[in-house]
Order: structure tokens, then sequence, then C-alpha cells
């Protein structure tokens, strides 16, 4: 519950992508794992995602987002 202070100086997401943020917070949620580590966000997962919650389409610019956003999780956990 509390805010992490690496994120006290962080700016404020841009409106029109806030909810992209919000559903990769939601599958990064639900995301598996291999018994090794956690498992990338696959495009059958968002599409299973989409159809859970009620959500028509994602545009290119969604899809590429959620992408770079899991990529960043990636690499920030294969670096601890």
């Amino acid at each position: 519950g509390a805010k992490p202070g690496q994120l006290e100086d962080a700016p404020e997401l841009p409106e029109h992508g806030a909810h992209v943020w919000e559903w990769f917070v939601a599958l990064n949620n639900g995301r598996g794992n291999s018994g090794m580590e956690a498992a990338r966000i696959t495009p059958d997962q968002v599409k299973s995602w989409m159809w859970f919650n009620g959500v028509q389409t994602l545009e290119l610019w969604e899809k590429r987002a959620i992408a770079a956003l899991d990529n960043v999780w990636a690499a920030q956990r294969k670096s601890k």
C-alpha cells in the first residue's frame, strides 16, 4: 500500500495511456511461471484477458506498449 521511494519523483502517467499500465498490471498479476522463472506475457494470454474483461480490441500501440512493459519487467527481474 505504500508508494516506493523510487516513485516519489516519477512523472504522472499520460491520461491517454494510463489504461495500458492498468492492463499490464492486471496481466502481470495473472502471470504464470515455468517452475524456474516467471513466464512472459503471451499474445494468447492477452487475448484471454481481453475476452474475460470484455475488451473488444486493442490498438497496435497498446499491444506494443504492453509488450514493451513486459520487456522492461523481464529485464528488471534478470538484473536482480
